[in-house]
């Protein structure tokens, strides 16, 4: 190991039956496939990618790599992570995705320079309340688990940007997340929430939020307060009625509401004015002519059979708006 104080790559490739080597970067292979190697620094790894070496275990000696920036073991058989592994301080990013791990142990929270972390395709129930406690964090991809619920702790994560939690079995979203004050991405498709907390409002840079595939039947008056979205996927819940606040998100560009419940569009809809591209199929709404009058910068229209009227039907189609009637935008 070229006189190297590696002891640690040489007792994972004891482990793996694997060869390491010395590369310029560990590039994580859900980007690419090369995910095996390490990079060295003034005689520490500072990075080490392990993914797909059918790895079961961490031995406890990972401890030791107390310089490491980069870890990729993703796509492997891990279902426990040691305690040992909160001794990483120097992680900046982790990709763990595509594992069996249950659970994280409490010492996860000493991960403080952890700034993207990749843990979907786990089995994750819950998060340590320890989990707040990693403040740098910007990324988050926890899709494909199985959490319940998030732990109140997760409003400490100011620093959060990008949030990823689609896949999973969560109910109901703790009252701090409208802490997570940086936060301009939100996906959380495909669970059973049945309301969005009234904090959500309070996320006043949020850009994109896709919350498809969930049991909410209605949004707060709150929701109106998200004036800097520009995409909101709604579709597949059971929306009976939007919020007349939803006239104040001014800035949105993309809105799918498709199959959902909905008898009506509020008046305040017509002040969606920098709308481009809206879904209104599989509803129960009777017209929206005159509300679409209003949206000048609409240029596709997804919306069901015979909710517009020859003559809007006909004006929009002047104004170059492509109409589908049997399709949706997903």
């Amino acid at each position: 190991m070229m006189g190297y104080p590696l002891k640690i790559l040489n007792e994972l490739e004891k482990v793996t039956n694997k060869t390491f080597i010395d590369v310029d970067f560990v590039i994580p292979c859900w980007k690419y496939t090369n995910g095996l190697g390490y990079t060295i620094l003034k005689k520490k790894i500072v990075q080490l990618g392990l993914s797909n070496c059918s790895l079961s275990f961490l031995p406890s000696s990972i401890r030791d790599l107390k310089s490491l920036r980069i870890l990729d073991i993703s796509d492997n058989n891990i279902s426990l992570l040691p305690e040992e592994f909160g001794d990483l301080i120097s992680l900046q990013r982790l990709h763990i995705y595509d594992n069996q791990i249950e659970e994280l142990p409490p010492s996860f929270g000493k991960l403080v320079n952890l700034r993207e972390l990749n843990i979907g395709g786990n089995k994750l129930k819950k998060l340590p309340e320890s989990f707040g406690n990693l403040k740098s964090l910007q990324e988050i991809n926890l899709s494909s688990n199985q959490l319940e619920e998030l732990p109140e702790s997760f409003g400490k994560l100011r620093s959060l940007q990008t949030l990823i939690l689609g896949m999973n079995k969560l109910k109901y979203l703790p009252e701090s997340f409208g802490d997570l004050k940086s936060l301009k991405e939100l996906h959380i498709s495909n669970n059973q929430l049945e309301k969005v907390p009234n904090s959500i409002s309070k996320l006043k840079i949020l850009k994109n939020l896709t919350i498809t595939g969930n049991n909410l039947s209605y949004l707060p008056q709150e929701f109106g307060n998200l004036r800097q979205l520009e995409t909101l996927y709604i579709r597949d819940n059971k929306l009976k009625c939007l919020p007349g606040s939803i006239g104040n998100l001014k800035s949105i560009k993309i809105l799918d509401l498709a199959n959902n419940l909905l008898t009506y569009l509020p008046d305040s809809f017509k002040e969606l004015t920098s709308i481009e591209v809206l879904t209104v199929k599989e509803n129960q709404i009777s017209n929206i002519s005159n509300l679409l009058k209003h949206l000048s910068s609409l240029y596709l229209l997804c919306i069901g059979e015979k909710l517009l009227t020859n003559d809007v039907e006909e004006s929009l189609k002047r104004r170059d708006v492509q109409i589908i009637h049997k399709t949706s935008i997903d």
